[in-house]
């Protein structure tokens, strides 16, 4: 159904641990998919070996040896056997109710971008997900935090789709809200599935990129990337441009005003916050909470 595709850091340390978990939890998905690993990070072609997944060591690169968006899709189209292509960031946990979610999306839509909410969790140590049980799903889950509307880190699209991908830097700002500001622009609908499947981001820090995370949002590939995006488009396309989501019961809903409603609630509370300001001083009360 899926050919999965991926961009990891050299696996060592506790990027080792989640990535492999990410890995993993990607092979465990039924029907299971396709899983293509781009670079020649420590590490990679032993992991490839070792689970039989494909291993693309040698890609297209920027000057500053970050894979290209461009070639990763093109690459992976070329190789797909399925009908589906999915880029993930290599840090996230995709759980068994993604191949129910797909399949929903796929038996009423022809064409689609497929996108969901992170669920930030901590992990330190490897999942054995032959083990893996319900229970173990609840208490990983219960201890996540929501991501924001910005943090979107899985794209799923049929394969004939996504055909003019400009050369992103992976990994860097801008080249994930393209994915939806393309699809918008070409009228492709946008199916938020998080009520059904969510991301599971693993959390981590940076050390992995000379700079930080600094040089991830405003370094010269960054900068590069925002140029790509449209220099005179500042608008980042987030979440909360989705056109329709996917609901429990399996059916796909309209979504209507969803960045309006968001704007508006966020205008309404930090008015509220200020117009009370001196109230909530006198009282004690000085914390600024976002909606």
């Amino acid at each position: 159904m899926m050919t999965i595709a991926a961009s990891p850091r050299a696996f060592k340390g506790h990027f080792g641990v989640i990535q492999n978990n990410a890995i993993h939890s990607w092979l465990a998905l039924r029907p299971k998919p396709q899983v293509i690993l781009f670079g020649n990070e420590e590490g990679t072609d032993r992991i490839a070996s070792e689970l039989g997944i494909g291993h693309i060591p040698n890609p297209a690169c920027s000057e500053y040896g970050t894979p290209l968006l461009s070639d990763l899709i093109e690459t992976t189209r070329q190789m797909s056997v399925n009908k589906l292509l999915c880029y993930v960031n290599a840090d996230i946990l995709l759980l068994e109710e993604w191949g129910y979610a797909l399949q929903s999306v796929m038996r009423q839509m022809d064409r689609f971008l497929v996108v969901a909410r992170r669920l930030n969790v901590n992990v330190s140590e490897r999942i054995n997900f032959e083990e893996w049980s319900g229970l173990h799903k609840k208490e990983l889950i219960a201890g996540g935090a929501a991501g924001t509307n910005h943090s979107i880190d899985i794209f799923v699209f049929p394969k004939e789709t996504y055909r003019d991908v400009p050369p992103f830097s992976i990994g860097r700002a801008w080249f994930d809200h393209w994915f939806i500001k393309a699809a918008r622009l070409n009228g492709m609908p946008i199916v938020d599935v998080t009520r059904v499947a969510q991301a599971i981001h693993q959390n981590h820090d940076y050390s992995h990129v000379k700079g930080g995370l600094e040089w991830v949002l405003g370094g010269q590939e960054a900068e590069k990337n925002q140029r790509l995006y449209g220099e005179k488009d500042l608008l980042r396309y987030t979440l909360l441009d989705a056109t329709h989501e996917l609901t429990p019961t399996g059916r796909i809903r309209r979504i209507f005003l969803r960045k309006s409603v968001f704007k508006t609630r966020h205008f309404l509370w930090y008015s509220f916050l200020d117009h009370t300001f001196a109230l909530r001083n006198r009282l004690g009360l000085r914390r600024r909470t976002s909606v």
